[in-house]
């Protein structure tokens, strides 16, 4: 079993702007060239992290809006694309994945970080939402997937989905980084504990690692680390980074790095709260060898049996959500997952309300 150590150091960070400089470039001329400009509707919006560039020269990113506007609030779920150059100096734009593409967004929604790849040309990246359809309101806490090339273009599948328990969820503006056996590592800005004052009581975060598995299930999370919201910091918001030692740093906000210290023995940590033997929930089977402890050193292993959402049959008459009158609340709307999963596209005015009109208009789609 791995045990983790925890180091916390307080940095201070001092912005000097332009008076940093690059090296090199000092008295440049720098001129700026437009390769795409989004629109917000097929292409995708919002483009969230930096650019991946393969050997050819092509970059890939996400943008977390855009695509199946129908769908998250009218402003589509996300995208991930690719820019190919031309030998006339032009860039080619292409969508390689709609988020959102399959029922109740179990394929993920809201792509935010920076993609990364490995030796086969696959792009690994992470989403805030979709996932487990019935966490999180509804809307699920997140995945890690992979876009694997082909000749006929790009597969998707889901390597793991949260569900905002003592797995994580939520994760952030990250890259996620791969070691040389193939594992996986990144954090989640909520889940690990429960209770506090992070995120309305809903975690202060954690570091996890996912470790490959039988193709056609989900990849095995192992939790280093769990925020606990004092001097550990909380809400971790990027990706973490490896030294020499197979030690792995992160910032967890502008104040507080985090160093962990990674190490190999029979032992574990131990906390107050012992925990030991597997989870099950009603969306899915989280086990593994338990965990030793909810405090900041637990080592704890889970399987992500993430199973679609059971079909929730045809939608009920409006008089039946309404309960008699004139529109559905939010509330009402949750009676049926569907709707409530729908409910701010369905809901047009923004009132906080569907009313019999909107609600025909919903169904008719």
């Amino acid at each position: 079993m791995s045990s983790v150590h925890v180091r916390v150091s307080l940095v201070a960070f001092l912005w000097l702007g332009l008076a940093c400089g690059i090296p090199g470039l000092a008295g440049a001329t720098v001129t700026e060239r437009v390769l795409h400009t989004f629109s917000g509707g097929r292409d995708g919006g919002i483009p969230v992290g930096g650019l991946l560039r393969d050997s050819a020269g092509n970059l890939f990113g996400v943008a977390q809006a855009g695509g199946d506007t129908s769908k998250c609030r009218s402003q589509g779920c996300g995208v991930a694309f690719e820019l190919s150059p031309s030998s006339n100096g032009t860039w080619a734009y292409k969508v390689i994945y709609t988020f959102c593409s399959q029922p109740y967004c179990i394929d993920g929604a809201g792509p935010r970080g920076t993609l990364i790849s490995d030796s086969q040309g696959r792009l690994y990246g992470t989403t805030t939402d979709g996932g487990n359809p019935q966490m999180c309101s509804f809307i699920g806490c997140g995945v890690v997937f992979r876009l694997t090339p082909s000749s006929s273009g790009w597969n998707y599948e889901v390597l793991f989905a949260f569900h905002e328990a003592f797995d994580g969820g939520r994760p952030f503006d990250m890259a996620l980084t791969l070691d040389g056996a193939g594992n996986l590592y990144g954090t989640a800005a909520n889940g690990g504990t429960f209770g506090g004052s992070c995120a309305f009581g809903g975690g202060c975060g954690v570091v996890f690692e996912l470790s490959p598995s039988p193709v056609g299930t989900m990849w095995t999370e192992k939790v280093l680390h769990i925020f606990t919201g004092g001097a550990d910091g909380a809400l971790p918001e990027g990706g973490v980074i490896f030294d020499a030692t197979g030690g792995a740093y992160l910032n967890v906000d502008i104040s507080i790095l985090v160093h962990i210290y990674m190490s190999h023995d029979q032992g574990g940590m131990n906390g107050s709260q012992g925990m030991n033997g597997g989870m099950n929930n009603a969306n899915g089977n989280m086990g593994g060898n338990g965990m030793n402890g909810a405090d900041a050193g637990a080592n704890v292993e889970f399987k992500s049996s993430m199973a679609p959402a059971a079909d929730a049959g045809p939608a009920p008459d409006f008089s039946q959500l309404a309960d008699g009158k004139k529109s559905i609340s939010a509330a009402q709307a949750a009676s049926y997952p569907p709707l409530a999963n729908d409910f701010d596209y369905a809901d047009k005015n923004r009132d906080g309300r569907i009313t019999q009109r909107e609600y025909d208009s919903w169904k008719s789609h």
